[in-house]
């Protein structure tokens, strides 16, 4: 065990006392500890990115913090750090708007305000663009989430439309044409909902593949 090396320790910042006797680092303020053969793994960054490719998210996360206590501004694995909470293998699965939650949104944001803390000021810009994806990423969703209650409406009123439209005892005309309009105006309040969707959706795919060719960048470097 190397008693020079300043071992950082990722889940509050102290410093982690080397155990010579049962060959771990811990921490003295939080309590975790890590074996030394770990954290001196000269294959951990490896490591954490074949979890990370293989979905095994919580694997990936404690290779890259072993990475971290070492060298707490790695900007690669402060970006594997970011993909496994998000429970992404890459940016690109942001993408699926269906997986996004309000709580793991606040996660993600968690873990890439803990990055820029970390990070060199030359690498920072590239977290921001992490940031900006987010911001129209919860777009998208928030405008998901306004839009599936109007589509289910329009849905149970065309269910129903026969009733309102067919020759039936006891419907009048002033009934069925309610009736249709109704369905017209939730029909043209949706299509100013998708409308506005499909704008926010094209600045996604904008930022989305601006951080993907700078994530291609950090890939390459590391």
């Amino acid at each position: 065990m190397n008693n020079d090396i300043r071992i950082i320790c990722t889940k509050c910042g102290a410093g982690l006392v080397p155990d010579r006797e049962n060959k771990i680092y811990r921490c003295n303020y939080c309590g975790v500890a890590f074996g030394s053969s770990i954290i001196f793994d000269e294959n951990a960054m490896a490591k954490a990115n074949k979890a990370l490719s293989d979905g095994e998210f919580n694997e990936a996360d404690v290779w890259y913090r072993c990475v971290l206590m070492r060298c707490s501004y790695d900007l690669e694995a402060l970006r594997g750090r970011i993909l496994c909470v998000a429970k992404w293998k890459s940016f690109k699965d942001a993408e699926d708007v269906s997986a996004v939650t309000a709580v793991r949104l606040k996660n993600i944001r968690a873990k890439v305000d803990e990055a820029m803390v970390h990070a060199w000021d030359k690498d920072r810009g590239y977290l921001e663009k992490i940031t900006v994806m987010l911001n129209i990423l919860e777009k998208l969703w928030r405008k998901d989430l306004e839009i599936r209650p109007v589509a289910n409406k329009k849905d149970r009123y065309e269910r129903n439309r026969d009733f309102c439209t067919v020759d039936m005892p006891g419907v009048d005309e002033f009934s069925k044409n309610t009736a249709a309009s109704t369905i017209n105006g939730i029909k043209a309040e949706l299509d100013v909902l998708t409308k506005e969707r499909d704008d926010i959706e094209k600045q996604f795919k904008e930022v989305l593949t601006d951080l993907l060719k700078a994530d291609s960048e950090v890939i390459s470097a590391g």
